[in-house]
């Protein structure tokens, strides 16, 4: 037998958008599922999916699902399976589809599972690149499709060598302060060449959502508040941490576990997203796009940025704000934000980054014509 293919999972809110449209792309001209076998049916019962929901499976219509996440092979980029949400009675159902559109497994979503999911690095990039090819010829003959692949592949082994010959070996840790809004360490490690350091300071705190939003004529909707690591008045995008609650009695201050799983209990980012951008401004919005997910500080940090745009915004109540904040909303143009940039009037830098990052995808370019 040959050795098994090693596969990642990706979260169509956090993924490459190349690779979630070749899987609509590819699922799209489906023309039902088969249901795998006495499997399939007895992980069904003993879920206790319901009879409508099971009849939904043979007819399956991308259309009348929701695409979640998918499984990626490591080699290649290419996706092998895919998962589908619908809604019944109140309750959301996932359905993975494998190879020949055959239904793997079926199962009732709960808040917060543990999936692992890829939101950078050369995997993320990898599939980014083959799918994005796949789109542009179908049979996968794109010019330079192999030779790109073999690049990859190539860059996923040294940058593995490498974490593996850099890495930190942690001795100690000591917690300085641990409360609800923070953990702050204080570390000692072991370098690669045997000597130890001591003593290394970090912290954890929520992960947080960014959000760029542009209203129906095209100004970008901004906030002024106080900002009391440099003690003064900024302006930034709506922003605002991850909601979770408390695990077995001790605060939950990010979403994931140390090795990236979500925690029980965790709110999902672009929920989070469209709840912070509502109470901050009291706007709304229908089309969002995922710009990236990125360590927020990798120095001294381990909480997470999850980056969002939201277009076509509309105003529907006032604001909803906690009791220690106090906001103010400001309209600007795409002049106006790249003005402030310029001359450090924007003092946030994940948010600049994510301006930049919307800006060299080509998400504003109509804005400044």
């Amino acid at each position: 037998m040959g050795a098994a293919v090693e596969k990642r999972r990706f979260h169509i809110d956090y993924g490459p958008a190349e690779l979630f449209e070749r899987v609509h792309d590819k699922m799209d001209g489906a023309t039902g599922i088969r249901v795998h076998g006495k499997h399939f049916r007895r992980q069904a019962a003993a879920a206790k999916i319901p009879k409508e929901v099971m009849d939904r499976i043979p007819d399956f219509e991308a259309g009348d699902w929701e695409l979640k996440c998918c499984e990626v092979r490591t080699d290649t980029g290419k996706f092998v399976s895919s998962t589908w949400e619908t809604v019944y009675n109140g309750c959301r159902f996932w359905l993975t589809i494998g190879a020949g559109n055959v239904a793997e497994t079926i199962a009732r979503k709960k808040s917060g599972g543990k999936d692992n999911f890829v939101t950078s690095g050369p995997l993320y990039d990898q599939a980014a690149a083959v799918n994005r090819g796949l789109l542009e010829e179908p049979a996968g003959k794109w010019p330079g499709y192999l030779e790109e692949t073999k690049r990859q592949c190539d860059r996923i082994k040294i940058e593995e060598a490498e974490q593996r010959r850099l890495s930190w070996e942690e001795i100690r840790t000591e917690h300085v302060v641990q409360d609800e809004w923070i953990d702050l360490r204080r570390t000692a490690y072991r370098f690669p060449d045997g000597r130890v350091s001591f003593p290394y300071y970090s912290y954890t705190r929520r992960d947080y959502v960014v959000v760029i939003a542009l209203d129906e004529e095209g100004l970008v909707i901004c906030v002024r508040q106080f900002r009391q690591g440099i003690r003064t008045v900024t302006t930034e995008f709506p922003a605002g941490g991850i909601e979770r609650q408390e695990i077995s009695g001790q605060p939950a201050l990010r979403d994931e576990d140390i090795k990236g799983h979500p925690l029980p209990g965790a709110e999902d980012a672009l929920r989070a997203a469209r709840r912070e951008l509502q109470e901050e401004t009291g706007y709304v919005s229908d089309r969002w796009i995922h710009l990236i997910t990125i360590p927020a500080d990798a120095t001294i940090s381990d909480n997470y940025a999850y980056l969002y745009m939201a277009f076509q915004c509309r105003r529907v109540s006032g604001q909803h704000l906690d009791e220690t904040e106090f906001v103010n909303v400001k309209m600007h143009t795409v002049r106006e934000i790249d003005q402030l940039i310029r001359e450090g009037g924007f003092q946030q830098a994940v948010h600049i980054m994510a301006w930049l990052l919307a800006k060299d995808k080509g998400l504003l370019e109509i804005l400044t014509e």
